[in-house]
């Protein structure tokens, strides 16, 4: 079941990691955006371990490894939208609750997966990256909710839907681990 199970995030990882290359390729607009690039640098620099819980259906298992965090964190990389080339694509909402600030980043186009980007601060410090992106063909819609914690771990949820064949909720936590 482990295998399957990680065969099963493995490959709604490949397929949810394609992007369009022009959209990485331009000038960055957003000064508070987290640099999941730099992150990746951090974390490889470091040699950083993850402790993952992969869920599907009532299954869980549990590894701990020294992951490739080029591979590791592709889905966050490639639902990037600090970009020059769509900054005209996003409208841009903030919220300030007294004690953390919310910066929202949300599609006008529907043509594009990423739906949503959003920081949250409080103290000036970023606690939060969430990021939802939906993706669809012919065969298949994706729905992936992504959230990034620095310093802490991330978690991916995925809703794989193949009409009239499957749906399959899949989820990723992953722990930093000293």
């Amino acid at each position: 079941m482990r295998i399957q199970l990680i065969g099963l995030l493995f490959l709604s990882t490949i397929a949810a990691g394609c992007s369009s290359s022009d959209q990485k390729n331009s000038a960055k607009v957003y000064p508070f955006y987290f640099d999941f690039e730099q992150e990746i640098n951090r974390l490889e620099s470091e040699n950083t371990q993850v402790r993952k819980y992969l869920k599907s259906d009532e299954d869980v298992d549990t590894l701990e490894l020294s992951p490739d965090w080029k591979d590791e964190l592709k889905l966050f990389v490639d639902a990037d939208i600090n970009s020059k080339a769509i900054e005209a694509d996003y409208k841009i909402d903030s919220v300030w609750n007294g004690e953390q600030l919310k910066i929202i980043l949300s599609t006008i186009n529907e043509d594009l997966e990423t739906k949503s980007v959003t920081h949250y601060f409080r103290d000036g410090k970023l606690e939060l990256v969430e990021m939802e992106i939906l993706r669809s063909d012919l065969l298949r819609t994706g729905e992936y909710k992504l959230n990034y914690v620095p310093n802490k771990g991330y978690s991916i949820k995925a809703q794989l839907e193949i009409p009239f064949l499957m749906i399959k909720v899949l989820s990723l936590k992953a722990e930093f681990v000293d």
